[in-house]
């Protein structure tokens, strides 16, 4: 398994840390496919295959028209603090957009 980000550290850090976070992370994994521990198969699936299991645990998928609204809110919520962007913190909140 492969974490990078928040995901791997939490809500903590800023952009540049997450980057970074990102480009070692990407570094193993290139790594990994070049020695083998890897290996790419363009005959699975992906996220069709785990889907259906996702929506029978009931879990709540955030797709990228759902993020999209999220980023828009943190945009709007941004520019009354002249800045790009306020992050929502609260994943809570996060889905009540969505």
């Amino acid at each position: 398994m492969y974490a990078a980000g928040w995901i791997r550290r939490g809500p903590t850090g800023v952009i540049v840390s997450t980057m970074t976070d990102a480009q070692g992370t990407a570094s193993v994994i290139l790594k990994d496919l070049e020695v083998g521990n890897i290996q790419s198969n363009p005959q699975k699936l992906g996220d069709e295959s785990i889907l259906p299991l996702l929506k029978e645990r009931k879990v709540k998928v955030v797709n990228y028209l759902d993020w999209k609204k999220i980023d828009q809110e943190e945009i709007k919520r941004g520019q009354s603090r002249n800045s790009p962007r306020e992050k929502i913190t609260s994943i809570q909140e996060m889905l009540q957009l969505i």
